[in-house]
């Protein structure tokens, strides 16, 4: 495989990661979910909101499909790009 395949690959894995995180925390920003448990249990009597705990199977899930996407795409993308006029 080569070497641009394989920075690619990371990087697209890295975003998935991120990305999928990010998108866990503003659901859970919209759903009024605070992202520290009380320390406290006066604290826990106040507040009644849930505190923010990442699931990390979908964000294993994103990883998983972006490592085994990304290839085959990469390669795909660059099938039709060596056959016009301006490849060298």
């Amino acid at each position: 495989m080569s070497s641009t395949i394989i920075a690619s690959t990371i990087q697209a894995c890295v975003l998935s990661a991120t990305s999928s995180v990010v998108a866990q925390w503003i659901t859970a920003y919209k759903n009024d979910v605070r992202s520290h448990p009380p320390r406290t249990a006066s604290q826990t009597l106040i507040n009644t909101q849930a505190s923010f705990l990442t699931d990390w199977t979908p964000v294993f899930q994103f990883i998983l499909f972006t490592a085994l996407n990304t290839p085959p795409n990469m390669l795909w993308y660059h099938f039709p790009a060596s056959f016009s006029p301006t490849a060298s």
